[in-house]
């Protein structure tokens, strides 16, 4: 909108910092959301203040952009050295989540929040086997259990209000002992529609339409104290900037 010289919308979206505001009790995991400059100077894992920087059998913890996407840097699981090569040249204020491995995840879900309530949920993909990285989606015909959905948007709804947010996607993942612990904490206006029942799907439609911000919500945070690290307004990451800048040149 701005290569076109229109005002561009203000989108409602998780705080950088929804890790730590959500917590361990919720992640069921250490995340930590840092800075590139900041990871660069890490020694070790040690530095990043997680409490286990590898879970039992040494595996190494995931890492990725906290705001956003780039191709360079999918989420995967790095050694400090490969993370830190990874990020030689990205830009030193991208904000980078590093969480620690859930080793048996059996299922997981997508569920919508908006104003408190689950609005929608549905199974994303389960991991056959158990914990392996081979998964079978909801589009092509996984089966789920479906004593997991209403734990599924419990969960999500104590993760929308422990953010203070209006609406949330929460990836909620089920290990296989059926614990369920928050992966992501997502806009709602980036994620794809799953195969909600119609009357869900249009609710979803409707919060997504509600996500758009008027002028008043910044000025209702800029007097509340807020900043960019408080603010729910949508910020690309700088490194999306970088990559994408051609793209919506004038």
């Amino acid at each position: 909108m701005s290569s076109h010289g229109l005002t561009p919308l203000r989108m409602l979206t998780p705080q950088k910092d929804w890790p730590t505001r959500l917590g361990s009790e919720l992640l069921g995991r250490t995340a930590v959301e840092s800075t590139v400059g900041d990871v660069l100077r890490w020694g070790s894992y040690d530095d990043s203040g997680l409490a286990d920087s590898t879970t039992p059998g040494g595996c190494a913890p995931w890492s990725q952009l906290v705001n956003g996407r780039v191709p360079d840097f999918p989420a995967a699981q790095r050694d400090l050295p490969v993370l830190q090569q990874a990020l030689a040249h990205a830009p030193a204020d991208s904000h980078i989540l590093v969480s620690t491995h859930v080793p048996d995840i059996a299922e997981e879900w997508m569920v919508v929040v908006h104003r408190g309530r689950a609005i929608a949920a549905q199974g994303y993909c389960i991991h056959q086997p158990v914990g392996s990285r081979n998964i079978i989606s909801v589009f092509d015909g996984a089966a789920f259990t479906e004593d997991n959905i209403e734990h599924a948007m419990q969960l999500a709804e104590a993760g929308a209000k422990r953010l203070d947010i209006d609406s949330v996607v929460i990836n909620i993942a089920f290990r296989s002992d059926s614990r369920a612990l928050v992966l992501e904490a997502l806009p709602t206006w980036c994620t794809p529609l799953y195969a909600y029942p119609a009357q869900a799907t249009g609710q979803l439609l409707q919060a997504i339409a509600d996500c758009s911000l008027p002028d008043e919500f910044n000025a209702a945070e800029a007097s509340a104290g807020g900043d960019e690290t408080d603010s729910q307004v949508f910020q690309p990451d700088s490194w999306m900037k970088r990559c994408y800048a051609s793209r919506f040149a004038n």
